[in-house]
């Protein structure tokens, strides 16, 4: 920490239910910079990528095999901070096939297309 912020590289772990969480992040002047990447028991959980108040996010499966991908921004108010999804998120089933791509906007749920 610097200042009282958070500076650098964060690496936590800690259990819950028997489930061993790992999360590696890095920050610059209490802000979330770069590539951050979280496991469940040593398996890649979700990575996400800062850059510009926004974060490319990717979540997986227990396999290892990409679940959703798709952006989220930060809006910040004098209550909350809320992280929001934004644009095009496309999901996967276990298997690794492209199964639907929903869109949205500020949050909000706009369009959904199954893939067949």
């Amino acid at each position: 920490m610097v200042d009282k912020k958070k500076e650098g590289i964060w690496i936590e772990n800690y259990e819950q239910d028997s489930v061993i969480y790992k999360s590696v992040e890095q920050y610059k002047n209490d802000q979330p910079v770069k590539k951050w990447k979280t496991y469940i028991n040593g398996t890649i959980y979700k990575t996400e990528k800062y850059k510009n108040g926004i974060c490319t996010v990717k979540n997986y499966y227990k396999n290892g095999k990409l679940q959703s991908k798709g952006k989220t921004k930060v809006e910040i108010d004098s209550l909350e901070t809320h992280w929001f999804y934004f644009g095009e998120w496309k999901f996967y089933s276990d298997k690794g096939r492209l199964t639907d791509i929903r869109k949205y906007n500020n949050g909000q749920l706009i369009s959904e297309k199954e893939i067949k």
